[in-house]
């Protein structure tokens, strides 16, 4: 098999062990591990405990939610595996803990309940050494957010609209980026997007 070519290894509903999938991939330069079906049974979390070294990881639904103790230190040690990359989608909810302890240069989330609040305290926890592999946080707020109420005590400096810089980031040889319209500078950048009713948060490190 090519290790150049992108392929997908799908999974139906009969029976199979996750080792010997593992196996089966063994050798193969493996960038990206991707858990879409938010299935309810044990396997995306049999096949997420077989994977541990991927470096890049988008899942669904978080398969360690299932009303047992160990859920809260089985989710920790997840989210605090050296990534790249990592997407957490709809059924993975995130809450502050959960989200300073994700060790991954470029995280994603779809499902969060983040106030103006929080996002002040995500803001001075990093900048007080939280997330000390972040290059790229990113994730919608289902309301308008105040850009100088979120910053209001927070050393700054504010960016033009006119001024445009660009993030270049590079995970397991794809490279993608980010272009960013004025903003304002704590030491390290963050920056708001404005929408009618949502807004997009968006936190880039630049050096």
């Amino acid at each position: 098999m090519n290790e150049k070519v992108p392929f997908l290894l799908e999974i139906g509903d009969g029976e199979y062990e996750p080792e010997w999938i593992q196996r089966s991939l063994n050798g193969l330069a493996k960038r990206k591990l991707e858990v879409s079906d938010p299935c309810d049974d044990e396997r995306p979390q049999s096949i997420i405990d077989c994977f541990t070294t991927e470096p890049m990881f988008v899942i669904e639904k978080n398969p360690y939610l299932n009303g047992e103790p160990m859920e809260l230190e089985q989710t920790s040690k997840f989210l605090m595996r050296n990534y790249d990359f990592i997407q957490l989608g709809h059924e993975f909810p995130m809450n502050l803990d959960l989200l300073l302890m994700t060790n991954s240069k470029i995280i994603n989330l779809d499902n969060h309940n983040f106030s103006l609040k929080d996002l002040r305290f995500i803001l001075r926890s990093w900048m007080h050494g939280a997330l000390p592999n972040l290059q790229f946080l990113c994730f919608l707020t289902n309301q308008l957010v105040n850009q100088y109420e979120l910053i209001h005590g927070i050393h700054h400096q504010v960016i033009s609209q006119r001024i445009v810089r660009e993030k270049k980031f590079l995970c397991q040889s794809i490279q993608s980026s980010v272009t960013a319209y004025g903003g304002f500078d704590i030491w390290k950048f963050y920056q708001l997007y404005n929408r009618e009713d949502f807004c997009t948060f968006q936190l880039v490190v630049w050096n």
